[in-house]
């Protein structure tokens, strides 16, 4: 079975990985790799017995992540079922949203409409 979890945060990088690995391990999984997309992403794969997920949903809240509807979704569904011995396979991909702050924004077009609209 498998979870493929998505959070966000806004913590930095290198205060995030060691704490989601913590996580992961407080809610006795471990972690089988990483993953790193750019600078503004990573993903985690672990392994987990499932009567654990729910408990690994509170260590990765308790991180600093927020997980996205789909990723509480599927830990509901396995908080809602009973699987004795069950062993997930799991991915958490994480967004660090501070990142894009260090770049300049581009100008939103939507601000230009603003004006066009004083008009009316």
């Amino acid at each position: 079975m498998n979870l493929h979890l998505n959070g966000v945060t806004k913590e930095d990088q290198l205060t995030m990985t060691p704490r989601l690995d913590e996580a992961i391990r407080s809610a006795e999984g471990w972690v089988t790799g990483y993953q790193q997309f750019s600078d503004v992403s990573i993903c985690i794969t672990f392994e987990i017995d499932a009567v654990h997920v729910p408990r690994l949903r509170e260590e990765l809240l308790r991180a600093g992540l927020r997980l996205c509807n789909d990723s509480e979704r599927q830990i509901d569904e396995f908080a809602a079922g009973s699987f004795p011995g069950l062993e997930v396979e799991g991915s958490l991909q994480v967004t660090f949203l501070h990142e894009s702050e260090h770049f300049p924004h581009p100008h939103h077009h939507h601000h230009h409409k603003t004006h066009s609209n004083v008009s009316i």
